[in-house]
């Protein structure tokens, strides 16, 4: 349809201009700006979300300059360590960021993605972010969100959740973490991403077990 826009996708590379972060968790190949413009065009999207990609650990030079050459059609999600100056935060807003990263998705105890900026650093931002109007976006498995809702609602900023609450699909929409999604999403103050269908699912091409999380 007409503004249709894709939320969620990363710019990598090119490395021999925006080298990756050294401890990256993973190394993916070049996805330059042209290309995710192709995709765009070849799907009929009018809009685009580029989110910094952990493989670019903190560095958001290859989204910000994406943004730059398309100020129009793109707005950003950047990532920012406490000691990031609220002036900085405000030039990437006219760059056209309008909001940041967390991580708060743990494996084994211990936060999954190298790179990725700690939910408690936000409180650090969070009254500059609620002046330029963004939103929290949050990497996290559902099974974590219970114990998580009071620190977000005490932000005072919208929170969008990545990827349908990254969940197993195998577990079902009806455990208490997608459960607690959904009445967030209802209360009105917590949006979900309906993306990353692969990150629930296993049964590719079409991933279906990840369809009741959708409708949900």
């Amino acid at each position: 349809p007409p503004k249709a826009c894709d939320t969620h996708a990363h710019v990598f590379g090119p490395a021999d201009r925006f080298p990756y972060a050294e401890n990256r968790s993973y190394t993916p190949p070049d996805a330059p700006l042209q290309n995710y413009l192709g995709m765009l065009d070849a799907l009929g999207f009018a809009r685009g979300v580029l989110v910094q990609g952990s493989a670019h650990g903190r560095d958001n030079s290859a989204m910000l300059d994406a943004l730059q050459r398309e100020p129009a059609r793109l707005r950003g999600v950047a990532v920012a360590d406490a000691d990031v100056a609220a002036g900085t935060l405000r030039q990437w807003h006219v760059l056209g960021v309008r909001a940041l990263r967390f991580n708060h998705f743990f494996r084994g105890g211990q936060l999954h993605y190298r790179g990725g900026i700690p939910l408690g650093v936000a409180e650090t931002h969070a009254a500059v972010m609620a002046e330029l109007g963004w939103h929290l976006q949050l990497w996290i498995d559902v099974k974590d969100l219970s114990d998580t809702i009071p620190a977000l609602k005490a932000l005072g900023l919208p929170v969008v959740v990545d990827h349908m609450g990254r969940t197993d699909a195998a577990a079902g929409i009806n455990t208490a973490g997608f459960q607690s999604l959904l009445r967030a999403i209802d209360e009105g103050w917590c949006w979900a991403k309906l993306s990353g269908a692969h990150r629930l699912s296993r049964r590719a091409p079409d991933y279906p077990d990840a369809r009741p999380f959708h409708e949900a």
